[in-house]
């Protein structure tokens, strides 16, 4: 692989961080945030090329880490980044830094593009299996909310094979930084709530389609809505606290967000969130 570290040479973290000094936050939508995190953004490159039933293939991938910087103090900065390796980029290695697991994380996403679409040099394929020849990988990791010890994460995933459409898709993550977690759906309204939260999502998604009952749902594409279930995939706003369901997971269709306000949720619990 002909890698692009840090924007040209690893010689150059240091003149580019510097240049990242400013507290930098991409939202889906325009938030006031008090930061908590100081928080810094870097951009790596990679690329592969390889053959496929003698097909010249290649995968180009680019990443925009927003990642934590600095919380508190150095000991806090170190546990928030090794969770930030383990549970953003998903790296599962002891004290492995950022600078490690940056080029990492492009690496491991570069080979699994390889995998999923059978890309191994050498190996021979059914004749009406479409070769991936040209494949761009976009990330964009960005903090959505940094305020009040609560740190939400997002991950928007943008893949172009051949050409094709795109594919997009977003994964979020909530992390409780006095505890130094991330928060699970049960963590956030507490495990006797779970059923009522889940008729309230129900609702709001009824609301916000205009269906008068599930049925209705059923009818505008919404497969699984008997099976909707509380996941992890959620972040957190001024105002509301907001799932999201990857395409088939409720829909035929695109991916579904649902969104309810905090004001709703305390109603319901006993955790405020603040």
């Amino acid at each position: 692989m002909n890698k692009l570290l840090y924007v040209g040479a690893i010689a150059l973290i240091a003149m580019y961080l510097c240049a990242c000094e400013e507290k930098k936050q991409v939202g889906i939508s325009d938030m006031t945030i008090v930061d908590t995190v100081e928080v810094s953004t870097i951009i790596v490159c990679d690329t592969a090329c390889y053959k496929a039933a003698e097909e010249n293939c290649k995968i180009e991938a680019q990443v925009e880490f927003t990642y934590p910087k600095f919380f508190v103090n150095k000991d806090k900065t170190d546990e928030l980044q090794d969770l930030y390796t383990t549970s953003v980029l998903e790296i599962q290695a002891d004290s492995m830094s950022l600078a490690t697991a940056f080029p990492g994380y492009v690496e491991m996403l570069i080979n699994s593009y390889k995998e999923v679409n059978g890309a191994y040099e050498g190996e021979d394929y059914e004749k009406d299996y479409e070769i991936a020849k040209t494949c761009n990988l976009q990330v964009k990791i960005a903090v959505l909310y940094n305020n009040y010890n609560l740190l939400s994460i997002g991950k928007e995933e943008t893949v172009v094979i051949n050409d094709k459409e795109p594919r997009v898709r977003h994964l979020y993550s909530t992390y409780n930084l006095e505890k130094m977690e991330k928060m699970s759906f049960v963590d956030l309204v507490g495990e006797e709530n779970v059923g009522d939260m889940i008729e309230l999502l129900k609702a709001k998604l009824r609301s916000d389609v205009n269906a008068k009952n599930d049925d209705e749902l059923v009818d505008l594409g919404f497969y699984n809505i008997d099976n909707l279930e509380a996941n992890d995939n959620f972040y957190v706003t001024n105002d509301s606290v907001v799932w999201n369901y990857l395409p088939r997971e409720l829909s035929v269709f695109d991916e579904v967000q649902i969104a309810l306000s905090r004001k709703d949720i305390t109603m319901l619990t006993e955790n405020k969130i603040r």
